[in-house]
């Protein structure tokens, strides 16, 4: 798996990719947002490959997924310490579902924080994803808070720490 910052012509893929995983979601029921399925969110992620903050992975050649990180706060993590890296927007294509890619992005996201020496790794995710809630707690996060993203829309804020943070 070869992780490399996207570039300009990889949004319209991203978004692509998006709207198939929004797709499904929907389809199982869930109301897990996908922003870059939307396209009001068009600039914010022409904004993202700009700042190479968007990454996508490649495997045997053919790009499998996209995911986001940064180092810039999101709105609802203004009130917890920084130093961490913000990921997001992770989208793996369907057609690569059940080869643990969720997996290793966050474990490439994870040495990336690490050799940046951020002490935390921070995502969130819809509160009602029950398996994605409990899938994250699987891979060593922590629940944070619950905190209204939108309205109607309850998101579970998650960090994992990785650095021993001196008081």
């Amino acid at each position: 798996m070869l992780v490399t910052v996207a570039e300009t012509g990889d949004s319209s893929h991203y978004a692509t990719m998006a709207v198939e995983a929004q797709t499904h979601l929907r389809s199982i029921g869930l109301t897990q947002w996908v922003p870059a399925a939307h396209e009001p969110y068009l600039p914010t992620l022409q904004s993202k490959v700009h700042q190479g903050e968007l990454f996508k992975v490649v495997q045997g050649g053919t790009t499998v997924a996209y995911f986001c990180a940064s180092t810039a706060v999101p709105e609802w993590w203004n009130s917890r310490p920084a130093m961490a890296l913000y990921v997001s927007g992770v989208v793996v294509d369907r057609g690569h579902k059940g080869q643990s890619i969720g997996t290793r992005i966050l474990k490439w996201c994870h040495e990336y924080a690490v050799r940046g020496n951020l002490h935390y790794l921070r995502l969130d995710c819809h509160a009602e994803s029950r398996w994605l809630c409990g899938y994250y707690l699987q891979q060593g996060f922590l629940e944070v808070c619950r905190v209204e993203q939108h309205p109607g829309y309850i998101g579970v804020l998650l960090e994992k720490q990785l650095l021993v943070v001196s008081q």
